[in-house]
């Protein structure tokens, strides 16, 4: 299984750097030519590397694919400025697939059953019980943000 596809002509991602590549190592507006590429992976995320680290990343052994499904609502922030919100995703469950198209199905199988949006609310509402998000990721899920937000 290809794990990335060379992408042609524009670049779509619109990054100056290297997906693995702090930014500033290649300095900070590298281009196309100068040795960047945008390329497919295997859940359909367009990515940039540089030569070497696609050609790395290309090689490395199959990896597992995760159906993560989020539960998505909003927090209360606080009071300033009349008072703010923040979304907040909570992970309820991950599902481990060892390919792109067995986890393509079950993602599209658990949107239309089990975690099914059909009746729910938009989370702008104030009668919101949440909406379900189901993602394909590299990685399993996590609830975020990590660290609550604050008012500037």
């Amino acid at each position: 299984m290809a794990y990335l596809e060379r992408l042609k002509g524009d670049r779509h991602a619109g990054y100056h750097y290297c997906l693995l590549c702090h930014p500033h190592e290649h300095g900070p507006e590298i281009e196309e030519e100068d040795g960047l590429t945008d390329y497919r992976d295997a859940i359909g995320r367009t990515v940039t590397f540089c030569e070497a680290h696609a050609a790395e990343y290309s090689a490395s052994p199959e990896r597992t694919i995760f159906v993560n499904v989020y539960l998505i609502d909003r927090a209360y922030g606080g009071p300033e400025e009349g008072g703010w919100w923040y979304d907040c995703g909570q992970i309820i469950a991950v599902y481990p697939c060892d390919t792109k198209e067995a986890a393509s199905k079950l993602k599209d199988w658990l949107e239309k059953g089990r975690y099914s949006n059909e009746g729910r609310r938009d989370i702008g509402s104030v009668l919101s019980e949440g909406i379900f998000n189901v993602v394909l990721a590299w990685e399993p899920g996590e609830n975020y943000p990590r660290y609550r937000p604050h008012y500037e």
